[in-house]
């Protein structure tokens, strides 16, 4: 659906490529504008991502706010804002926020949901490319998005 916008937008309707080397890493991060992306791992290393469903989020949240809180905006919908805190998983689960591992290797398809927080880590060099995608339901949603992300600023 985003292929019908009159523009190109860097990073939402067009695809990103992303190199990675070892240990790069992505933090924790969920998308502000609601919609699912995926991500293509082309060649190279293996990725590991870690994923925290939206049922879960409110457990981080609020482990994210007693352990940052100079970094997290308690009063806004979008409240941790991007590549600002890589907590380490073993330390979430400790606090009891429920989260997944996958290992991503060349050739594969990671799918990320709207509501999820995701984070990453390369294990050596490796070329990736990622794209946001929308399906016609997100419409129903795309004003409460774009008010949220317009109360950020």
């Amino acid at each position: 659906m985003l292929y019908l916008m009159f523009y190109l937008i860097p990073g939402v309707t067009v695809p990103s490529f992303h190199v990675g080397m070892l240990f790069s890493a992505c933090c924790w991060y969920r998308d502000p504008h609601g919609l699912p992306w995926i991500e293509y791992l082309h060649s190279g290393a293996s990725k590991i991502w870690y994923g925290i469903p939206d049922e879960h989020s409110t457990a981080f949240r609020s482990t994210m706010m007693s352990l940052f809180p100079q970094y997290c905006r308690s009063e806004r919908t979008i409240w941790l804002s991007s590549d600002v805190a890589m907590v380490p998983p073993s330390l979430l689960t400790e606090k009891g926020v429920s989260l997944s591992r996958v290992v991503q290797d060349p050739g594969q398809f990671v799918l990320v949901f709207p509501s999820a927080f995701t984070s990453s880590i390369a294990t050596g060099y490796l070329v990736a490319e990622s794209v946001y995608f929308a399906r016609p339901s997100w419409l129903d949603q795309c004003e409460r998005v774009f008010k949220d992300m317009q109360d950020q600023h």
